[in-house]
């Protein structure tokens, strides 16, 4: 018994397709003895099939992010319903415009824009312009991962600004990055070290800002607020050009970074399916089309029966 025009029988289907979910096409391609060519044209069906039977009338946390499918500037942009931690909708590219494709695809689904109540994003100027857009009622909040990673990489510049005339900065890199619980007993004495030299003042000062952003996010919907200004003010007035440069995103993004602490919803679970299609990616040397591309993070990241029997 073969499907319409497929030229294989449902059961080699069903096998080839039991293989892709858990490696490259390439790789099944040849253990299957077939052009991968032939096997991406059984998957198309199926997961096409698959993300159209969706029903996204329960979808109210949404996480978007967009990621490589290969060298350059060749993105695709992921949405992700983080309640059941699955992607629901991918599409090419990664400016506002993914954002109204999304909204037309909620809407043909069973779903509503008026029902999605949160996003957690990036700072993308874009996907905020997209989604004041065509999500107005939804509250935006910004991951909290990439706010650490914005003070961490200003952290790191001022490090390596220092080192320059302070040649005992060197290899040091991770002891400032990490958290104190987090260092072994020679980090922290190396780190203790470090801080009390007034040659290493200014590293010193970024990792003690470092410490109190940390602090805004442990604390209650009522002092959040007041954590962050304080935060802001230490970071304007340091006299530091990659900290006063991170104070200013600080102000320019403060209600996003506050409602983290609201909703504590971060874009973690996205960033972990990045990584699967970047690492599936990796191992099939890039995708050749588009089409693909959109396909192989469906397998990786879906969480929907593929109805092959």
């Amino acid at each position: 018994m073969a499907r319409e025009g497929s030229g294989f029988t449902l059961l080699f289907e069903a096998f080839a397709m039991s293989l892709i979910r858990f490696m490259p096409v390439a790789s099944a391609a040849r253990i299957l003895d077939e052009w991968d060519t032939r096997i991406w044209r059984i998957a198309h069906p199926y997961v096409d099939k698959a993300v159209e039977k969706q029903d996204l009338s329960h979808v109210t946390a949404v996480g978007v992010d967009e990621t490589a499918r290969k060298r350059g500037h060749n993105y695709i942009s992921a949405f992700v319903d983080l309640e059941r931690k699955g992607a629901v909708f991918v599409t090419e590219g990664k400016g506002k415009d993914v954002l109204q494709a999304f909204e037309s695809f909620l809407e043909g689904h069973g779903g509503s824009p008026d029902q999605v109540s949160d996003f957690t994003i990036d700072m993308s100027p874009a996907f905020i312009t997209g989604i004041e857009e065509h999500f107005p009622e939804a509250r935006i909040t910004f991951d909290k991962l990439l706010v650490c990673k914005l003070m961490n990489e200003a952290l790191d510049e001022v490090r390596r600004m220092e080192q320059i005339e302070n040649r005992g900065l060197k290899k040091t890199r991770f002891i400032w990055l990490r958290n104190p619980e987090n260092l072994t007993k020679a980090q922290k004495e190396t780190l203790d070290s470090l801080t009390g030299s007034r040659a290493n003042r200014k590293v010193a000062l970024q990792s003690r800002i470092k410490l109190a952003l940390q602090q805004v996010y442990c604390r209650n919907s009522r002092w959040a607020g007041y954590f962050l200004d304080r935060e802001y003010g230490w970071a304007s007035h340091s006299r530091l050009a990659p900290i006063t440069k991170f104070a200013k995103t600080v102000k320019r993004h403060k209600e996003g970074i506050l409602n983290y602490v609201k909703t504590r919803s971060t874009n973690g679970i996205l960033e972990g399916l990045n990584s699967l299609f970047k690492a599936a990616a990796a191992k099939a040397r890039g995708f050749r089309t588009v089409r693909n591309a959109i396909t192989a993070y469906y397998l990786v990241a879906g969480r929907f029966e593929l109805g092959v029997t």
